[in-house]
């Protein structure tokens, strides 16, 4: 078996409207320089869109990116010797929830942040360009107020919802794992490394 890597330059879009992959995929601005593996909000410091992270009270447009979905897009071509075999598109990880389209088609759907997972595309890629678009689902509102509650001194110690609260209601609320770790400073924004296998 040999490996495709398809990390390294990608660029993201934010779609707070959650319009889709047909305004997304028609967009012509708004795309921002990105890298994989990697996350969105260090792509926005890069960009100068946001400040640098600090710990303790965070800056309020941190939860502005949590809270509206996010698309990462990919243009390649696959080596000559990829093309007619066996494909398979293997992702080491996205956080948290995800929807992958190809070429125009969505064929995966996933949930679980720390989950490895992968699936066959050998009827989707194709011999010449292609265009891949990775949905990222934002943080669910309800989860909102733990993020804000626990922002500052002490997390949010002595009040209803100090981090560890809000840990265990993300962790009863979600179907797959979760990093429990910044709650919405890491939501929705980590890619990591992903391929395509031919066998």
């Amino acid at each position: 078996m040999s490996r495709y890597s398809l990390d390294g330059r990608w660029y993201i879009h934010d779609d707070p409207e959650s319009l889709g992959f047909e305004a997304i995929s028609s967009a012509t601005d708004g795309f921002i320089a990105a890298t994989v593996p990697g996350n969105i909000q260090g792509d926005l410091q890069d960009a100068r869109i946001l400040p640098p992270f600090r710990y303790g009270a965070v800056d309020e447009r941190y939860y502005a990116v949590a809270m509206k979905d996010w698309w990462y897009k990919k243009e390649f071509i696959l080596p000559k010797d990829f093309v007619g075999k066996r494909l398979t598109l293997e992702f080491e990880g996205v956080d948290y929830s995800c929807e992958i389209w190809l070429n125009g088609e969505k064929v995966y759907v996933h949930e679980g942040m720390f989950e490895r997972f992968f699936f066959d595309v050998t009827d989707s890629v194709r011999s010449g360009k292609n265009e891949l678009f990775v949905r990222i689902e934002k943080m669910p509102e309800e989860f909102l107020e733990y993020i804000i509650g626990s922002d500052g001194a002490q997390s949010g110690a002595g009040t209803p919802y100090h981090f560890v609260t809000g840990n265990n209601v993300i962790r009863n609320r979600l179907k797959g794992l979760k990093s429990p770790a910044n709650l919405s400073y890491d939501w929705g924004s980590n890619m990591y490394t992903l391929g395509i296998w031919r066998s």
